[in-house]
């Protein structure tokens, strides 16, 4: 099928005014600079890697990669590394029979206000049905400020809940059992801090 005509100053209509006389002058002249552009790009490409191409394949850490990987390149002992499904190291799954005889985890957002207002909103969604705990935190407590801290004001428990001490933390997950419900804690700085909260709450509750 043939390609229609560019449109160019040459093809335009008499009548046409001198402001799209313009635009159209210049547009030929960018697709101009454009094409000579991609003619010599194509030309560098070309001269770089010839007609065979050659590349190294490697990730963003500079670990080589081949182009294809067979059996031949498994490690040995695979299945010891990998374990079962359901056991250590838990490589395939945290669950021995996977999704077959589970549903998958439901958990809506929660966190606002106080520790013990977040486990109240808890409880009411495992009322109708939620099967896991996913917790948004306030600011202040992201950044790693505590409530009384002249930068929070204005900021303690809006947009999720505000944690300061391990007792928070403890007094957030009251009555849910850490042992039966996955987590979920929406945080990014603070991590290994709310992290070993979240293990001493769960060794509140008696577990290892």
């Amino acid at each position: 099928m043939p390609r229609p005509a560019p449109v160019t100053t040459a093809t335009l209509p008499a009548k046409t005014g001198l402001a799209t006389e313009r635009t159209l002058a210049g547009t030929e002249r960018l697709a101009h600079t454009v094409g000579m552009a991609d003619r010599a790009s194509g030309q560098r490409l070309s001269e770089r890697y010839g007609e065979e191409i050659k590349r190294a394949f490697e990730t963003d850490s500079g670990i080589e990669q081949k182009p294809f990987y067979g059996p031949e390149d498994v490690a040995p002992h695979l299945d010891e590394r990998l374990g079962e499904p359901g056991k250590p190291p838990y490589t395939r799954s945290p669950y021995p029979d996977l999704y077959r005889t589970k549903m998958f985890t439901m958990r809506q957002i929660a966190g606002f206000g106080s520790a013990h207002d977040t486990n109240a909103r808890y409880r009411y969604l495992f009322e109708q049905g939620q099967t896991g705990i996913s917790t948004d935190f306030d600011h202040p407590t992201l950044i790693g400020l505590d409530s009384d801290h002249p930068l929070a004001l204005h900021e303690v428990g809006k947009v999720g809940v505000a944690v300061d001490t391990v007792q928070d933390v403890i007094e957030l997950f009251d009555g849910v059992p850490l042992d039966r419900v996955t987590v979920s804690l929406t945080i990014n700085h603070p991590t290994p801090v709310l992290m070993g909260m979240l293990c001493l709450a769960a060794e509140s509750q008696g577990l290892p």
